[in-house]
């Protein structure tokens, strides 16, 4: 299984569920579907992933992600230091 997509694609749904993402949640659940038919596709053959998830939306998935972090960061950053 490809560590790189893993943690986006399995471990963030969740995550961007409890942040009131639900759009990019809604976003890593359609290509978390297309990663794993990839996975079990690709035990048995040798894959291309970009073959099956949208990289283009994967991008869109990490930018929202880092917008989301840093908004949570800077909100800690006021609350801790004010």
């Amino acid at each position: 299984m490809d560590t790189l997509f893993r943690p986006l694609l399995l471990d963030s749904f969740a995550v961007m569920e409890l942040a009131g993402s639900s759009s990019v949640a809604e976003s890593i659940r359609d290509q978390q579907k297309k990663y794993i038919a990839a996975v079990f596709k690709g035990q048995a053959e040798r894959i291309r992933l970009c073959d099956y998830i949208d990289i283009a939306q994967i991008k869109n998935i990490v930018d929202e992600w880092k917008r989301l972090t840093e908004e949570r960061i800077d909100k800690l950053k006021r609350t801790v230091y004010s």
